[in-house]
């Protein structure tokens, strides 16, 4: 038996000698070469492409861990108490932020901070908003963790299917436009306020809002803040039993609607503070911002059709030292123009 290599088919040799059966018959020798295995002659190019494949999956592995090392760094560094800007905050800088590693995460808070913002608000604004900043995080951070894994995606889904919602049913975010013959101007120091009434769908709160700015400077701006509110404010005599106070009519007693309180409109608050024993106060809010999570408070008469720039005029006037949300000095409506169709309105 002829020894083997391993890995190789040996050389063997057969020798027939027939001399000693045939003095005549001639010796036979037969050579069988047996080549190299594949693995035997290529074992070095395999080696040596397993290892490289070894090396390319341990530095991208490396390189991943890295970046998300880098990603968690930025947001770190985002809510650190020491920075320019904090997410808690809700108010991101973004300019304390550009060329930070917490930009992308900065961008990408001030967007979901935008889309909460329209949920408290219904401005449509904050959508837009948020929409260009998550397409400035996709063109200029498509690697990042918060668009590589999908964070950003899912926020623009929401966004846009929000936008979407709002642009078929534009009768569920805004109020129709008052007749014409339905508006009334208040006069005051600072400009005009024209506001168109809806005496169909709130008849009463129209009837006690007339009663209120019809008798020249009983009515006054005296308390506000700018891009959110103004209150207009009239006193009028208590009940002579204070005990029955609660049972006295409120102006929104009657009045139910589908109106919305969007940037402009006019509603009564539905609370009737006593100053003392023998005045009450009704008031009348004006929203400088949309305002639809007051619908299930407050119920909506009017709204403001010219002079919301009056009204932020009056908004940014002196405050009070006791009080930042009461103006120094109130501001008075001095008379009213009133349309035709609000004549025979008492």
């Amino acid at each position: 038996m002829v020894p083997q290599c391993s890995g190789f088919k040996t050389r063997a040799e057969e020798v027939f000698d027939m001399s000693t059966s045939s003095p005549q018959a001639p010796s036979t020798r037969i050579d069988v070469v047996l080549e190299p295995s594949f693995w035997v002659k290529h074992r070095v190019t395999v080696i040596g492409i397993v290892v490289a494949g070894s090396i390319l999956v341990l530095g991208i592995q490396f390189m991943k861990s890295r970046a998300q090392a880098g990603d968690t760094k930025g947001w770190s560094a985002l809510a650190r108490p020491d920075f320019p800007v904090q997410a808690s905050r809700g108010a991101i800088d973004l300019d304390a932020v550009r060329g930070t590693t917490a930009e992308p995460w900065a961008i990408y808070q001030s967007a979901l901070n935008k889309f909460e913002e329209y949920r408290k608000t219904f401005d449509g604004n904050h959508l837009d908003t948020s929409l260009n900043l998550l397409s400035e995080l996709d063109s200029k951070f498509s690697t990042h963790g918060v668009v590589r894994d999908g964070l950003a995606k899912a926020l623009r889904s929401d966004v846009e299917a929000e936008k979407a919602w709002v642009s078929s049913h534009p009768a569920a975010v805004a109020n129709p436009q008052p007749a014409d013959g339905n508006k009334i101007t208040l006069v005051t120091e600072r400009g005009e306020i024209e506001i168109g009434l809806y005496p169909d769908v709130a008849p009463t709160s129209v009837a006690a809002f007339l009663a209120m700015v019809r008798t020249p400077d009983k009515a006054s701006f005296a308390q506000g803040n700018a891009g959110y509110a103004l209150t207009l404010t009239a006193e009028e005599p208590a009940p002579a039993d204070a005990s029955k106070a609660d049972e006295t009519p409120k102006p929104w007693g009657k009045d139910r609607n589908a109106l919305t309180h969007v940037k402009g409109a006019v509603s009564f608050l539905r609370y009737n503070p006593f100053f003392d024993s023998k005045k009450r106060s009704i008031n009348v809010h004006f929203c400088l911002l949309d305002e639809a999570r007051r619908d299930s408070q407050q119920v909506v008469f009017g709204v403001v059709t010219k002079g919301l720039d009056v009204l932020e005029k009056i908004a940014n006037d002196e405050k009070s030292e006791d009080n930042p949300s009461n103006f120094k000095t109130a501001i008075k409506v001095s008379s009213v123009h009133e349309a035709a169709g609000l004549s025979a309105l008492k």
